[in-house]
């Protein structure tokens, strides 16, 4: 057998502590999970999670991280509490949260916890979903979830700008909702407009991203392919904001990428550009590790129960699923979205 040349020590780690989650978004890849158990990992198995000692620790999942709550010495112990136990032990450790921020109650702990992260990124395709109407274009903008969704976030956005920190927004374009994410923008303009008085003085960024655009495609949304008439009705559509809401169209060309959106068509990487092989592991709300975010939804790419894997049994088994053939799901290329916020590529 070759060398083996992975860290011993993962550099990133994603961890997935729970699979709860305020939404039930029917495309959602953890859905089969919820509705099967709630899972939460016990705080035991996070303490072996950080033995690892990585330098980036990434909370998100198929549960929003906000979900998270447990019980510890008799009081609750929720995302706040976590990252607060993780950061007495690491106190290098950069923390990134990726979240859907339509937890419903006003919580300090967690809204400090967030503006407080090294990394904030915000996925409105939770909103967007509790949002739709009958028919698809038609969205109820006045939901309870989204109205909340853009307060927290608003929230986020002003104090996180206060401590010269951005947060990055992103929602996921598609022939359906395209025409919606500019009334989403406006949306997010206008709520963070009561809040300040030029948004486009915020470190915040909104990004529209692309998705697969091919028949092994098996995300929810149609392709995010445009044809002629979309791309000319996009471009009508960014002239007339220009001619009627000046502030508006500043907002959108300074701070998201409406104007330019993301390459048609995504490109599938093969697995000698994907930067999660040697330096990256996830640990999941089930409490196994998996090599990536994209089989972490595969019981059978488990790479074993973290209660079980010390660091140099971790590093063998991965160094063997990544080098005994090329994995099932890297075969023609990641399915996960070639390009991040926007506009950058996701592995280089």
């Amino acid at each position: 057998m070759p060398e083996n040349k992975f860290d011993e020590k993962v550099k990133y780690i994603e961890l997935h502590p729970t699979n709860n989650c305020i939404f039930k978004c029917p495309w959602c890849t953890y859905l089969q999970f919820r509705e099967r158990e709630r899972e939460t990992l016990d705080i035991n198995i996070i303490n072996k999670v950080i033995d690892l000692e990585p330098k980036f620790l990434l909370f998100c999942g198929g549960g929003d991280p906000s979900s998270y709550s447990t019980h510890l010495n008799g009081k609750r112990f929720g995302l706040a509490e976590l990252i607060s136990h993780i950061i007495s032990i690491l106190p290098e450790v950069k923390i990134q949260i990726g979240t859907h921020a339509g937890f419903p109650k006003r919580d300090a702990n967690l809204l400090n916890c967030l503006v407080n992260a090294d990394h904030v990124g915000i996925s409105l395709d939770a909103a967007y979903e509790a949002s739709r109407g009958p028919s698809p274009g038609h969205n109820n903008w006045d939901t309870e979830a989204f109205k909340r969704t853009l307060q927290n976030i608003s929230q986020i956005v002003v104090a996180r700008t206060e401590k010269k920190t951005s947060t990055y927004i992103c929602s996921t374009f598609t022939k359906e909702n395209w025409v919606n994410l500019f009334r989403i923008a406006q949306a997010l303009f206008e709520k963070l407009k009561s809040e300040t008085e030029d948004p486009s003085n915020l470190k915040v960024k909104f990004g529209c991203t692309s998705v697969a655009d091919d028949s092994r495609s098996y995300d929810p949304y149609y392709p995010s392919r445009l044809g002629d008439s979309e791309k000319n009705n996009w471009g009508l559509l960014r002239r007339l904001i220009r001619n009627l809401n000046l502030d508006f169209s500043k907002f959108i060309g300074k701070k998201t990428n409406l104007y330019k959106p993301t390459k048609d068509k995504t490109t599938a990487y093969g697995i000698t550009h994907c930067g999660m092989v040697e330096n990256y592991v996830l640990a999941a709300a089930d409490g196994h590790y998996y090599p990536c975010c994209v089989m972490a939804a595969r019981r059978s790419c488990s790479l074993g129960n973290i209660a079980d894997l010390d660091p140099h049994t971790l590093a063998e088994k991965r160094y063997q699923f990544y080098t005994n053939g090329t994995p099932p799901l890297c075969a023609d290329g990641c399915r996960v979205r070639d390009h991040t916020l926007m506009g950058g590529k996701a592995w280089d």
